[in-house]
This record gives C-alpha cells, sequence and structure tokens, in this order.
C-alpha cells in the first residue's frame, strides 16, 4: 500500500521541537535544544499519545514554529518503519500474570463458567485537565466491581472536579496465568490489566467487591 504524502507541522514546546507527520498520524520527531538528532515517536505508544494532545486537544504547550524557524533545525531524518503500536498494547503485563500472585481471582475464577468473569472499573477524569491542562486522560483508581449495577451507582456518587465512567473487562484462567479475554482500552482510557487484576484481588479478600 502506498503511503500518503507527508506534511509535517513544526511546533516549539520549550527545550524540545516536534515535527509532526501528517497529524501527528505517521507519528513525531522530537529534538531537544541539547542534542542534534531527531528521535521518533510511533503511532500509538503513550508517549505518542500526549504528544498528539499537546499538539490537537490541549494547545497549551505546543506553539507552532513561524517565520521559517524550522528551516534552523536539523533535517529531519526519513520516517523508520515501524508498527503502529495498538492502544491496548500499552496496558498489557510485559510477562504473565500467575495465578500464583493473585489467589483470590483464581479461586473466583475457577468457580466461575469456562474459567471466566467479567468485572466492571471505574475511570475518572479531571475536568479542569481536560479542559485547561494537559487534555483527557481517564485513569483507574482502583474501584472495581463484580456487579455492573453497583459500579454505576458508584459512579453517579459527585467528585469535586472529576466525572466519572464505567467500562468492563473480562478476565480469564489459562494454564496458570491469569489473561485479558476481553481488554479494550479506548482512546483516553489509561488503565493496565494487571493494576484490575489487583484490585480485584484486593477488594475480593476484603469482601466488598459490592461496595459503593
Amino acid at each position: 500500500m502506498r503511503k500518503p504524502p507527508l506534511k509535517v507541522d513544526y511546533y516549539r514546546d520549550g527545550s524540545r521541537w516536534v515535527a509532526s507527520l501528517n497529524k501527528g498520524s505517521q507519528g513525531f520527531f522530537i529534538l531537544y535544544s541539547n542534542t542534534e538528532r531527531w528521535s521518533f515517536v510511533a503511532p500509538g505508544s503513550r508517549r505518542w499519545d500526549s504528544l498528539h494532545q499537546d499538539a490537537y486537544f490541549a494547545h497549551h504547550d505546543f506553539c507552532p514554529c513561524h517565520d521559517g524557524e524550522e528551516q534552523d533545525l536539523p533535517l529531519l531524518p526519513p520516517v523508520p518503519e515501524f508498527n503502529s503500536v495498538s492502544w491496548k498494547e500499552n496496558f498489557l503485563p510485559e510477562k504473565a500474570l500467575s495465578t500464583d500472585a493473585y489467589p483470590m481471582v483464581t479461586e473466583l475464577l475457577h468457580g466461575s463458567p469456562e474459567q471466566q468473569t467479567r468485572v466492571w472499573i471505574i475511570l475518572s477524569e479531571d475536568q479542569y485537565e481536560t479542559l485547561h491542562g494537559d487534555g483527557c486522560f481517564r485513569y483507574f483508581g482502583n474501584r472495581v466491581f463484580l456487579s455492573e449495577s453497583d459500579a454505576c451507582v458508584a459512579a453517579a456518587i459527585p467528585e469535586g472536579g472529576q466525572s466519572s465512567s464505567v467500562t468492563s473487562v473480562v478476565i480469564g484462567l489459562d494454564g496458570d496465568a491469569i489473561v485479558p479475554v476481553m481488554f479494550e482500552p479506548a482512546v483516553f482510557e489509561h488503565y493496565d490489566f494487571e493494576n484490575v487484576v489487583s484490585a480485584l484481588d484486593e477488594w475480593i479478600a476484603l469482601g466488598v467487591t459490592d461496595r459503593t
């Protein structure tokens, strides 16, 4: 497949310059003032998300280069061959999660149909940061539930400056490993699979997974 023509936009952010390739869809190059070499950031990575939000969502840190300022910068290197990172890959564990490390979750899964279970988690978004700060980031604050209705009730409780949303994850067993069966963080959502499993294990041990 032929690659699209490359349009480069240059931005200045304090002591670094950023070259955006096709509005970031083909990645970014970054150059720091104390170096002479551009570094490449592949699309889909956490670092890419931060740069993309700065350039095209928050608009607070990046200033477009004017009056040919970019002509004084080192030439951009060729865009390297890369595989775009799927968003969820940023949040998967580097190695399998051992059942020994999470005995309560393991017991729950052994007693579940097909050794799988769905849990609901609450994601919190700082409205000030979304509107005036670094961009939109929805984080997992370790609130996990075995009931969707309990999660929705808890998410509806107002928190100063925060908005909450509910999403679900399906966890399963594969031999001696706890694995994601359905795990699809959406754009702006930041939650690690291992953190979900760890929080679930803790709350089962405390007997409060149906709490609000």
